[in-house]
């Protein structure tokens, strides 16, 4: 099956827009311009300045602020001339130092929004992902089908702040034609209050949430669909496994292509219709590694899964066993002594699948996920070697939960709820 991934039903009602920053420009983009956007007929880029990029224009969104936050703002005042600075003189953006840069990002999503619409009038949906964000284009567009955009609405997964729910921006946000017609049609007369709060609020996608809240949009729920993790950190539980997801956060360049690469061969085999789930990711990114497959033939063994893995976090988030001062005088033994230890304590947990041991601690998983190499800080601020941190799973056990979850029924396969 040949297929053009431009050509899909639906792709030329929606407009991808990717939010970004100067600074990380050349780190993150070239990959999207070679997968992800491939798919995309109509798109646009937003930064924190004008440039090119070869033939591609990338879109100031600061540029519509009023002089006013320009002047008066700390970081606006600051930053902002600073990249532009650099910019004019030739000086290469990724060696300017932007501590306060999250200042400067907050003031971007609003103005992208009404800059979308103003740029493609006629697009049915707009759909707003960061840099380090995946989409699955083909899920994105099969959902899309199903909706309203002539309604006023307005997806994502859900931060709160206050008394205000919001779209959380790195896991994506889609506005209908509706909705954004709105925002334009508001701003004239709310540009001036909008702004006052932008430099008030934490965060620019909690401001846009404000800004649709003036004319009475309130954001409606998309989580799984739209979220924040990997397909790697990801808990594969029962309310993810019949799922199609969409986006995925946090991602890395090579986590983006290769994310794309698998889309474009699923699309080749399945056609456009039957939507990628949860499960399909599972058995891809997790399943190979953790459960033997075999061959349906010979039913020998095509892969050997891991055991366990040392410096790395399988993000295992149940049950704590941590050693007390009085224990490690006391030289007290528990699954807190050693990697052997914790696994046999996840062994004689019936609902243990999975388990992470460092020195004094061990903590058990009651779901199945791969995880990723650990962050410096991995476990809230702990500053341990992360070196000494060893993650284990439980093959027979991840087996039998993964067949208790069972086949999907693809007719709601694409339902939120």
């Amino acid at each position: 099956m040949t297929f053009d991934c431009r050509r899909l039903s639906g792709a030329s009602d929606v407009l991808l827009v990717i939010k970004t920053g100067a600074t990380e420009l050349f780190s993150k983009l070239p990959t999207h311009l070679l997968t992800t956007l491939t798919c995309v007929p109509d798109y646009l880029i937003f930064s924190d300045m004008d440039q090119f990029v070869g033939s591609l224009e990338i879109h100031d969104a600061l540029a519509s602020i009023s002089d006013k936050w320009k002047i008066e703002d700390q970081y606006l005042s600051t930053l902002y001339p600073k990249l532009k600075e650099y910019q004019n003189k030739g000086l290469d953006l990724t060696d300017l130092s932007m501590e306060g840069a999250w200042e400067l990002d907050k003031w971007k999503n609003v103005p992208m929004a009404i800059e979308a619409y103003k740029k493609y009038p006629d697009k049915k949906w707009f759909v707003f992902i960061d840099a380090d964000s995946a989409i699955l284009w083909s899920n994105l567009l099969l959902w899309l089908e199903k909706q309203d955009p002539n309604q006023r609405l307005y997806f994502g997964s859900p931060v709160y702040i206050g008394f205000t729910t919001f779209a959380h921006g790195g896991s994506g946000y889609v506005l209908s034609a509706a909705a954004a017609k709105m925002l334009v049609e508001l701003e004239p007369e709310n540009k001036e209050h909008w702004e006052k709060r932008t430099s008030e609020v934490c965060c620019g996608d909690q401001m846009l949430a404000e800004a649709l809240q003036s004319g009475g949009v309130e954001i409606t729920n998309l989580n799984p669909v739209i979220h924040g993790l990997t397909p790697r950190s990801v808990d594969y539980d029962e309310w993810h496994w019949c799922k199609a997801p969409v986006t995925w956060h946090h991602v890395t360049p090579a986590e983006v292509e290769e994310l794309w690469t698998w889309e474009q061969d699923w699309l080749k085999e399945k056609g456009r219709e039957v939507p990628i789930l949860y499960s399909d990711l599972f058995y891809y990114y997790a399943g190979q590694q953790l459960i033997t497959t075999v061959d349906p033939v010979t039913g020998a063994p095509l892969t050997s899964p891991e055991r366990n893995r040392t410096n790395w976090d399988n993000l295992s988030g149940g049950r704590e066993f941590i050693v007390t001062e009085e224990e490690l005088a006391s030289n007290v033994v528990g699954p807190f002594s050693s990697a052997e230890d914790c696994k046999n304590m996840c062994a004689s947990q019936a609902e243990c699948l999975q388990w992470k041991w460092r020195p004094g601690k061990c903590r058990l998983g009651h779901l199945p996920c791969l995880g990723r190499k650990p962050f410096a800080h991995w476990d809230r601020g702990n500053q341990d070697n992360t070196r000494d941190l060893t993650s284990g799973w439980m093959e027979e056990k991840i087996r039998e939960y993964v067949e208790k979850l069972g086949e999907c029924d693809m007719d709601r396969a694409l339902n939120v709820q």
